[in-house]
């Protein structure tokens, strides 16, 4: 390690946003392995970075200085004169004791509030009125003394270092210091120095040496300079902008060389060092100063407030309560918590009074005092909900109550708050959004000057996250062949992606926390910096949430719902129309209503339980009080699914209900002896282990986070614990088992979105993203107790928020991507990734079943998908190409492609390999063998980009086994020597998808990675194996038999050698069974009273084998079938015959992060995933909101579904599902009208039901397109006084000069003048109508002219329309889905809805549901339609085919078109048969056949 006689005390990391890079991880790493005891950070303007660093430094046992980098202001602060006022100098200050960084923290929060002009700027001002505490570093370069000095005024260069060394000089003030640095790379540096050192020792301040940091190492100085390009929109030159200059992390002992003459300098930094000793209380909590009554304290006007809330709440007093009451309030005294208790409630408080709907969540329900004082609406008594899941007397952190708010009224609390206690008090909490890889790749070629397409192709090349969180620059190079290619083959593309990758993650700029507002008990700038936000006015801390709860400010969550908004609408709505004061807050729980609605399964729109999952269940359940709603929220989401048939069934028949032991009753009475919620496992472990509630709280910690060292030491002491108290030893093993049973869902577990399920009703492996599309049920393939495949239900896919990801590979080349803590099957149970490791054996599929609905390949198509996904050209632009050597390859090929109509084959030998193009012989009917391949999605594939499509996975086994044959025709190969065949593929894809093929026949095959030479270069790509002698056997007799020529021969010659080897099943092979299994072994015999040599010679294999041997890797399935037969076992045979291949880990790797997914599947509670047995696992949620929104809709609909489409308006998705809903409700939907509608949606009479008892809802103005909101107001505020009597009326009426053509085409097509005039007739005289419209606006009540108010009352003119055709119901329904995104008046299917409910498939499930390149019927009509030509100047159409379910382009060819040339015209009703695709990323759909409807 280097001597340690130097700091850098000038440095700068990537929080001096897009002007330095280094992140400070990176920082004080390199200090640490540079032997420096010290250092300090100095970004430029800020201290965002100050807390992160100074954190770091510790632990790394570094001491941490921190500093600011400040832009001087040439004149004040409040001068911001244009070329003026920018500023110019810069002065470093560093905190010397925590004076110091109170001072920084001000003059940094000013600098941005009071002083910015390009720069966060501080005056002279600023800096006598903050100078404690603080050494001054004078910048070599930037100083206003070097200003100075450059221009040859060394009169104004003293007088600045006088007034510095005045200011700073004294040991109050900390120091004053003038910077000096080496660059003998920069021309004329050392002279402009040595000015500065003469002007230094004049004024008698002391030198001290300096590196001015801006990255760790010299290569990273064209990062640095792009990353100022990339600030400053500019691009980089590199002969002019990249100058010869060092601004790198430089060691001491570079600094010794640079500084043997001045020795000092180097001293002074330590000596500047040493007196910097700045300690932070880190983690010690402050709160709001509460405003109260004059000798009163926190406590005291807490438990008055309380002792209230008896009354309030209509609550008993009762022994019980008053001891829960003295219980919380002690703790929350000694803890000083009275005041967070204080504030909250009186925010809450605040919100109802103003009605601001809120909703309370998470362990906070558990406390009485929270009930009592209006922050919580659960009573715990009732609910038996413990006070300490929240707080106890053990717990070192603080409360944390987490508040919705609707969210269209979050703004108002905040402000609230504000008035409250002081705008220098609050403030919103900053966030920083960083260069994400994409973004970087982007930006980096833009600021190198190179072109567009460049940095975009790259960009496209990097996979997609989620949600702001794309892939690492690193994943991708490593799991992208392309990117990796590209990256090595090309300079351009290696310089953009290595300069991408120094600057990726770092802060870029800075926003807003979305829900975090920080309260203060004095200014928040004693605690953290401030500024402005960047995008608006808000007052934001320079810290982000993390940062500012280490400064002590407690984190208040103003969390917008819109779930909330709509509840409040609906409320209001109920007011308004029927005044009936609703209070959400003393709901009735047992309404029949709404639980008979619930039981109907009617769940759209009702928070938290509208997922098909979640609406079977409560279909099953019937649920009849709120125990239930909650126990299945949480049960649900984040619970144990496995748990919720025992729920039903026990409430179905409470003779099911069983405790394990009798103390467990009180615990789990309402939840019939499940357990059901964290507090129901925190309180078996106080009552039944005698766990402290400290204690409890580390084992749910420990749970969540599953820490294997933790878990393993929480099951010793639970077990010790319980045995203690007297519980059965089997009863603890039981608890134990459901308790890990609960953990393994209690806490979010997920896998990735390229994870493929396999669809055991089509057989296709479907990625997760694509099952989260999907509405309804997927029947997956699920492991049984038996340890056999079975069909189960997935109920729902869902996302699971984004997540570091990790990668697992296994021995047989099976791959999977998932979180640390998602469960995988062992030979002892379920195990989370966490404690899983290289050599140990997971479960995976053995076999894949025949999937139930079977699609047979016809044997043609077989064979040709066989040999062009193995020797095809599928990116001619007009035919295919297969190429081969061997003449019955292509004999083979040739005579199946001749069954497809018009095709001709033209075959050219003049190669070594011979090509077959297949073309077509009437180029009016197209290439049907072209046309096929692209329904499947093939056309255009390259050979990395090849894969098995849907039709092959649907086939049954006879036409799969032809298909494998003939793919293994092509690129496969049967080895003689090696005694395997194998499967050659440059796509990881199609590898994955033929491994997972030959599961069907219960073929075992191992992925590995190879290198292939090509055209003088080498290649990635992927062998699939098959060796041994089950697995050789099973090949020949199911795909071998379909082989041919030179292949079928070497086909039989390996099964026959493998017949002739020795057959020692003693050994083990690759498909064993592993060594733990020897404990049931050993059991079995002990049952059995038998001698190991005994029992060897009763099952005919050697004695060795009942013995335990470490070096076995297990039993092979013969082996342990013959002693599950001689031993009677039928435990064993469950092992000998099971579906599990045990396949070994090889490694887990981080691999970034991303959006994670996961599945509902009840009963076996795992899946079947890229061949790997898995675990399911879900999120949290919460119940009382449900029950809420499902009260209001089950007996206020109208109103409820009004307030659902409002808060929806925009998403017409969202919409046309919501009216849907409504439609099936009996609400009628209306469309807009100038005599009724308000802004929004709103609750009409029905015009059908003449009697006024039902009620419609009506489209509100704001939702026309085309159609702004002023004018909507005026006409909304005209018909308020008065209704329309005709269109003249409204005309004359409305005095907006915004009612232009545009806007009165919108007002007449949407239907909002239907009361006023016929559509047709206003449209046809829309320009007389404007001229009226015009005339009115012209004529002030105190002049006359053509319409005049004078004229016109002396003179009273009729507006006369000429007549015109009226508008049909298909202009209608056109103008009305162009303006409010659907159909209003009718639905163009109408008059074929009788032929609709025939058909099996709609539009909707097509696209989610039907597997790709599978033939099926849809119907509907043509909303839009596209005509174009081929390159053969033949029409082709691409339409949108529409439904009552949705939508989706159709695409017909020119044979189609030839056939049904008018069918596809817009407005068309038509019945389709083809086959769904995919293209750019939409479902297509193929057109083979249509008619009309």
């Amino acid at each position: 390690m280097a001597r340690a006689d130097f700091v850098h005390l000038h440095t700068h990391s990537h929080y001096s946003l897009l002007e330095a890079i280094p992140k400070i991880p990176e920082l004080v790493a390199a200090a640490k392995a540079d032997g420096q005891k010290a250092l300090a950070l100095t970004d430029n303007g800020n201290l965002y970075g100050a807390i992160e660093f100074y954190e770091a430094c510790k632990k790394q046992g570094i001491k941490p200085i921190i500093g600011v980098d400040f832009f001087l202001a040439p004149r004040t602060r409040h001068d911001k004169e244009h070329q003026v006022d920018e500023p110019k100098g810069r002065l470093v200050l560093l905190a010397k004791n925590e004076a110091g960084y109170h001072n920084l923290m001000q003059l940094v929060s000013k600098s941005h509030l009071e002083g910015f002009y390009h720069r966060p700027r501080v005056d002279r001002e600023l800096l006598e009125t903050h100078r404690n505490g603080l050494v001054a570093i004078l910048p070599a370069h930037a100083g206003e003394h070097a200003h100075a000095l450059r221009h040859g005024d060394t009169d104004r260069a003293m007088q600045a270092l006088e007034w510095y060394r005045k200011l700073y000089g004294d040991p109050s003030a900390g120091g004053c210091f003038v910077e000096i640095t080496r660059h003998p790379e920069i021309d004329g540096h050392e002279g402009r120095m040595q000015k500065v050192k003469d002007a230094a020792r004049k004024a008698g301040i002391p030198l001290l040496a300096a590196h001015d940091v801006y990255y760790l190492k010299k290569e990273d100085s064209l990062a640095c300079d792009l990353v100022n390009k990339i600030r400053t929109a500019s691009t980089l030159h590199r002969d002019a902008d990249t100058e010869p200059r060092d601004f790198s992390f430089i060691s001491c002992a570079q600094m010794r060389e640079f500084f043997a003459d001045i020795p000092e300098a180097l001293e002074n930094t330590l000596r500047v060092a040493e007196i910097c000793n700045l300690e932070l209380k880190l983690g010690t909590w402050v709160f709001p100063d509460f405003p109260l009554p004059l000798g009163v304290s926190a406590s005291d006007e807490l438990r008055s407030r309380a002792e209230e809330g008896f009354a309030t709440r209509n609550i008993p007093k009762d022994e019980m309560a008053k001891t829960r009451l003295e219980y919380e309030l002690s703790i929350i005294q000694n803890k000083g918590y009275s005041s967070y208790f204080l504030v909250v409630a009186d925010l809450l408080r605040h919100a109802r009074e103003k009605k601001i709907l809120t909703n309370t969540r998470g362990s906070a329900a558990g406390s009485l005092v929270s009930y009592l004082t209006g922050i919580t609406t659960v009573n715990p008594l009732e609910y038996n909900l413990p006070f300490e899941r929240f707080l106890n007397p053990e717990r070192p952190s603080p409360p944390d109550i987490d508040m919705d708010l609707a969210d269209d009224r979050r703004d108002e609390l905040i402000d609230y708050v504000r008035q409250k206690y002081g705008e220098q008090k609050v403030a919103q909490i900053g966030t920083f959004g960083t260069m994400m890889a994409r973004a970087a790749v982007r930006d980096v070629t833009r600021a190198l000057g190179q072109p567009y397409s460049l940095g975009d192709t790259i960009a496209k090349l990097i996979p997609f996250g989620k949600q702001g969180f794309p892939v690492s620059i690193a994943s991708s190079l490593k799991n992208v062949p392309e990117l990796a290619q590209a990256y090595k083959k090309d300079a351009d593309t290696r310089e953009v992606i290595d300069l991408a990758q120094k600057i990726e993650g770092n802060a870029r700029h800075v926003g807003v926390h979305a829900a975090g507002v920080v309260i203060a008990p004095t200014a928040v700038t004693d605690y953290s910096p401030v500024q402005f936000d960047p995008k608006g006015g808000k007052i934001i801390t320079q810290y982000d949430m993390y940062a500012v709860e280490d400064a002590g400010l407690l984190k208040f969550d103003f969390l917008g719902l819109t779930n909330l908004s709509v509840l409040a609408d609906s409320v209001t709505r109920v007011k308004m129309r029927l005044g009936i004061e609703i209070d959400l807050e003393r709901l009735p729980l047992d309404d029949k209503k709404t639980y008979e609605m619930l039981a109907r399964g009617e769940t759209l729109g009702v928070f938290q339980l509208a997922s098909p999952g979640m609406t079977n269940y409560l279909m099953e359940l019937k649920p009849s009080t709120i125990h239930d709603i909650n126990a299945m929220v949480a049960l649900y989401r984040p619970g144990p699914m496995a748990f919720i048939p025992a729920y039903i069934e026990r409430k179905k028949d409470p003779k099911l209900v069983r405790y394990l032991e009798p103390r467990m009753e009180a615990i789990l009475k309402n939840s019939y002896g499940v357990i059901t919620y964290q507090d129901d496992v925190l309180e078996i472990a106080v009552k039944l282990a005698g766990y402290s509630w400290l204690e409890a709280d580390k084992f749910r910690k420990a749970m969540g986070k599953k820490i294997p060292a933790e878990m393993a030491a929480q099951k010793e002491k639970f077990k010790a614990g319980c045995l203690a108290n007297h519980v059965q030893p089997a009863v603890v093993q039981k608890l134990w088992e459901q308790i890990e049973t609960f953990a393994a869902y209690g806490f979010n577990k997920c896998l990735t979105a390229d994870t493929r399920v396999t669809d055991a009703h089509t057989g296709v492996p479907t990625p997760l993203s694509e099952l989260l599309k999907r509405k309804s049920p997927t029947s997956v393939y699920a492991l049984t107790d038996k340890l056999m495949l079975t069909r189960s239900m997935a109920l729902q896919a869902f996302e699971n928020g984004v997540k570091q990801i990790y990668k697992l590979t296994t021995r047989s080349g099976r791959t999977i991507r998932t979180t640390i803590n998602h469960p995988f099957r062992t030979f002892e149970g379920w195990v989370p990734l966490e404690k899983l490791g290289p050599g140990m054996r997971i479960a995976a599929a053995r076999h894949i079943p025949v999937p139930s609905h079977v699609n047979p390949l016809r044997t043609y198509e077989a064979i040709t998908l066989g040999y062009l996904l193995s020797e095809g050209n599928l990116c001619h632009p007009h035919g295919v190409y297969f190429y081969s050597t061997q003449e019955d390859e292509i004999e083979d090929f040739s005579r199946s492609v001749r069954e497809f109509p018009n095709i001709k084959i033209k075959i050219d030998r003049s190669k070594s390999a011979a090509s077959v193009y297949v073309g077509q012989i009437d180029q009016r009917n197209g290439n049907s063998l072209r046309n096929w391949l692209r329904t499947l999605d093939l056309i255009g594939k390259t050979a990395t980009e090849k894969f098995v499509p849907a039709c092959a996975f649907s086939a049954d086994n006879i036409s799969l086994a032809v298909f494998l044959a003939k793919l293994w025709q092509g690129d496969g190969c049967v080895s003689i020597k090696n005694q395997q065949v194998y499967y050659a593929t440059s796509s990881h894809r199609l590898a994955e998808d033929v491994q997972h093929l030959l599961l069907r026949f219960e073929i075992l095959s191992t992925i590995h990675t190879k290198q292939f030479h090509y055209r003088g270069t080498y290649k990635l790509g992927w062998t699939v194996n098959v060796c041994g002698k089950e697995n050789l056997s099973r090949f020949a007799a199911t795909i071998g038999r379909h082989l041919i020529g030179v292949k079928k021969h070497a086909m039989e010659i390996v099964c026959q050698n493998s017949q002739i080897r020795t057959n020692n099943r003693g050994r083990g092979t690759s498909d064993t069974v592993p060594m733990q299994v020897f404990a049931l072994i050993r059991d079995e015999l002990a049952r059995a009273e038998l001698s190991p040599t005994r029992f060897s010679h009763a099952a005919g294999i050697s004695e060795r084998l009942a013995y335990q041997d470490a070096r076995k890797r297990g039993y092979t399935r013969a082996v342990l079938g013959q002693m599950a037969d001689a031993l009677d076992s039928a435990l064993l045979r469950i092992h000998a015959t099971s579906d599990i291949f045990w396949d070994e880990i090889v490694s887990i790797l981080p691999d970034g992060c991303e959006m994670t997914y996961d599945l509902s599947v009840p009963g076996p509670a795992n899946f079947v995933a890229n061949g790997f047995i898995v675990h399911n696992s879900h999120a949290a949620s919460y119940g009382n909101l449900a029950y809420k929104t499902a009260y209001m809709k089950a007996n206020y609909p109208v109103d409820y579904m009004a307030a659902l489409l409002t808060a929806d308006a925009g998403d017409v998705e969202k919409i046309s599902e919501t009216i849907i809903e409504c439609k099936r409700m009996k609400i009628a939907i209306l469309p807009p009208s100038a005599n009724e509608s308000k802004g929004t949606f709103t609750v009409a009479d029905d015009p059908s039901n003449p009697s006024g008892q039902e009620k419609a809802i009506r489209f509100g103005m704001y939702s026309i397109k085309n159609f702004g909101t002023g004018v909507a107001d005026s006409i909304i505020a005209a018909h308020e006084k008065k209704p329309f009597a005709d269109v003249a009326d409204f005309l004359s009426r409305i005095p907006d000069r915004n009612l232009n053509k545009k806007s009165l085409e919108s007002l007449i097509q949407s239907g909002a003048l239907d009361e006023l005039g016929e559509r047709g007739s206003l449209l046809g005289n829309i320009d007389m109508l404007l001229n009226y419209h015009r005339e009115h606006l012209k004529a002030p009540s105190d002049q006359g002219s053509l319409f005049g108010s004078a004229a016109l009352s002396a003179n009273p003119i009729t507006l006369k329309l000429p007549n015109v055709e009226p508008a049909t119901m298909e202009n209608r329904l056109a103008w009305e889905k162009e303006l409010l995104g659907l159909y209003v008046s009718g639905h163009p299917l109408d008059k074929h809805k009788d032929k609709l409910t025939r058909q099996r498939t709609n539009i909707k499930n097509g696209k989610e549901k039907f597997p790709r390149g599978v033939e099926t019927v849809i119907a509907g009509f043509i909303e839009t339609a596209k005509t174009i030509l081929t390159k053969n100047g033949e029409k082709m159409v691409f339409a949108r085919l529409a439904d009552y379910s949705g939508s989706c382009e159709i695409v017909a060819f020119p044979r189609i078109l030839k056939e049904n040339d008018t069918l596809f015209s817009p407005g068309a009703c038509v019945l389709v048969k083809g086959k769904f695709s995919d293209r750019n990323g939409e479902a297509s759909f193929v057109v083979e056949r249509a008619k009309a409807l």
